[in-house]
């Protein structure tokens, strides 16, 4: 997993980087290997990309190597890795390898860390020699969680609760649902309709206080999951993902991926690993795509998604490229 962060971080040491994590990640870490990167620009340093991996490793080596990788296609100066696991000796090989590559590859590694989790006044230790160590601060109170709330992005407990924001809706009738999109879908898309369902839920953003996410009228599901099922929907709905109404349509199209049923809801949940993927939220780019493929495993804007993420396109690489195809489309149309 990656993570664009571009968040600037005040650190004092390693335990205000091991409880800034949550926050960089978008959860709290378990059983992972997080590497925090670094970029300069301008003689100023900033947090780049966020990449996260499983433990325990099944080939450190590879692993490492991929690591760098990613790390050198971002243009990382250096590098922070955290490892947050029970014990800190198992992962010592993995360190070692992620540290020798990165070194072949021109990035500085100051320190590699390990906690055994991710909470107040938990130890953490450097891997070097140098008896670095201490606790680690409140995760609650830091100051990057305090920005990042401000920004409306959204910390969850687990990984598993982040990926329960898509779950199917209980109580409905997917059956029911299903057959009204089938009968949508009978005719000529109207892309309208996505127009429509952006520009109302823009208004309830309006109310005192705001709705939390859109509510849509039965009859609007079965239109969306119709016309978002075509090619020129899907168009439509990328073109959005472009402009100021991007922030709207992605809780837009969260809402209709727990609402409608496979595998109509494959579309929605490909838009909304879109948007993730353009804000630098690799997780949830990556549970999204995972939705849109367990819905419908040939959808073609998952497949996409799916193979940039495995080679960890840039998201500012998505976005020209989305920027380019969409200026095609305006010239031949």
């Amino acid at each position: 997993m990656t993570t664009k962060s571009n968040a600037t971080l005040s650190l004092r040491d390693g335990g205000d980087l091991i409880a800034a994590l949550p926050h960089l990640v978008g959860f709290t870490p378990v059983d992972s290997l997080v590497v925090v990167s670094i970029t300069e620009t301008g003689g100023e340093a900033a947090v780049g990309t966020v990449m996260r991996a499983d433990l325990p490793c099944v080939d450190p080596p590879d692993m490492a190597r991929h690591l760098a990788g990613i790390a050198a296609d971002h243009a990382s100066t250096a590098v922070l890795p955290v490892v947050v696991a029970a014990r800190q000796g198992p992962h010592s090989g993995l360190v070692a390898s992620l540290e020798s590559e990165m070194a072949a590859a021109g990035i500085t590694v100051p320190h590699s860390l390990w906690a055994p989790d991710v909470a107040r006044g938990a130890t953490w230790r450097c891997y070097a020699g140098c008896d670095c160590s201490g606790a680690v601060a409140d995760p609650d109170s830091s100051a990057l969680g305090a920005a990042m709330t401000v920004m409306g992005l959204v910390r969850h407990p687990d990984r598993a609760s982040l990926a329960a924001t898509l779950d199917p809706e209980p109580g409905d009738d997917p059956g029911a649902r299903l057959a009204r999109i089938d009968r949508a879908a009978r005719g000529a898309p109207d892309l309208g309709v996505i127009d429509q369902a952006v520009l109302a839920a823009a208004y309830l953003d309006l109310a005192d206080p705001p709705a939390p996410e859109p509510e849509i009228p039965e009859s609007r599901v079965a239109e969306l999951g119709a016309v978002l099922a075509t090619t020129e929907g899907r168009g439509r709905a990328l073109e959005l993902a472009l402009t100021p109404q991007a922030e709207v349509a992605e809780r837009l199209w969260t809402r209709l991926t727990r609402a409608l049923p496979a595998p109509y809801r494959a579309g929605p949940a490909a838009l909304v690993a879109v948007h993730a993927y353009l804000r630098g939220d690799g997780t949830l780019a990556r549970i999204a795509v995972a939705a849109a493929l367990e819905a419908d495993e040939d959808h073609p804007l998952a497949r996409l998604l799916s193979t940039a993420l495995g080679q960890a396109m840039p998201p500012e690489e998505l976005r020209r490229i989305m920027a380019e195809a969409v200026g095609r489309s305006a010239g031949s149309g």
